[in-house]
């Protein structure tokens, strides 16, 4: 098995070397476990599927190629057997339901370890089927990336019920974790004090990377709706076009407010990307 590390391009590397990767990279992966994976004797889960191609180096794009490719095979595995043409069947709810039946009747760390053995976009399909406390209580057991990985794949407004019911330093984690475009979609859909709220407790260049994307005006809104420090916070690491295009969607006041905050310099550096009129509001 090849690894393209840093040092070693190209070098072949042994199961416990790739296992000792996988450790660095946050998710160990067993060397034994390792070997099975590359023997096809056992499919792996897309938890090990996740360590081994982080322990690579992939991007999160490829890795999710990977577990999309992991989870075919899942699929391909347990496919149900074909029916009798006489009886009324329909294969997709039926497994998701016989899944679902299976998993209520585990213990919890059991459940959790299925849940991970299926992929990111099974788990998301049998999730929805369940009820809100369940879905909780499973998630929250779930390794964070995957977790993040498995409500990327639900219907956004799913995805956004299910992080409305969490506690914010939950749901901000996993918004941190997946792909940027994704978690602004999903803090759009929030009521915007939630999303402010969650924005409130993320890292801060997480958090002003999202709002960066965002058109100004809402991402505007949700600046107001913090405390005036983070707000401030947040517009400093910032591009300045970004921070002066939301400054310049805020009120006059609460803006000139966030001005004041900043550090010294980056007040005059957004002014100056404004329009005239507006900063001229902005300093009245």
């Amino acid at each position: 098995m090849s690894t393209p590390t840093p040092d070693r391009p190209g070098k072949t590397l042994s199961m416990r070397e790739l296992s000792d990767l996988t450790k660095r990279a946050g998710v160990k992966v067993p060397h034994s476990t390792i070997g099975n994976a590359e023997s096809g004797r056992v499919l792996p889960s897309g938890e090990v599927v996740y360590g081994i191609t982080k322990a690579c180096g992939l991007s999160e794009s490829e890795i999710r190629l990977w577990l999309d490719a992991r989870d075919r095979a899942w699929r391909h595995l347990h496919r149900p057997q074909v029916a009798p043409a006489s009886i009324a069947f329909s294969p997709a709810t039926s497994t998701l339901q016989a899944t679902r039946q299976a998993l209520l009747s585990m213990r919890p760390a059991r459940a959790v370890r299925t849940l991970v053995e299926m992929g990111p976009e099974q788990a998301a399909d049998v999730l929805v089927t369940m009820e809100q406390d369940v879905q909780n209580k499973l998630l929250d057991q779930t390794e964070p990336q995957y977790a993040a990985t498995t409500i990327s794949e639900m219907l956004p407004k799913l995805a956004t019920e299910l992080l409305a019911r969490m506690t914010p330093d939950r749901p901000a984690e996993l918004l941190a974790l997946m792909e940027p475009d994704r978690a602004v979609e999903l803090l759009a859909l929030m009521v915007p004090g939630r999303a402010a709220e969650l924005l409130n407790v993320m890292k801060a260049d997480r958090a002003a990377g999202l709002l960066a994307l965002m058109e100004p005006d809402p991402a505007a809104g949700l600046l107001a709706l913090m405390v005036p420090g983070r707000a401030a916070e947040l517009l400093n690491v910032m591009k300045a076009d970004r921070a002066a295009g939301s400054l310049a969607a805020m009120e006059p006041d609460p803006a000139a407010g966030l001005l004041a905050l900043m550090v010294p310099g980056r007040a005059a550096e957004l002014l100056n990307v404004m329009e005239p009129g507006r900063a001229a509001e902005r300093l009245a």
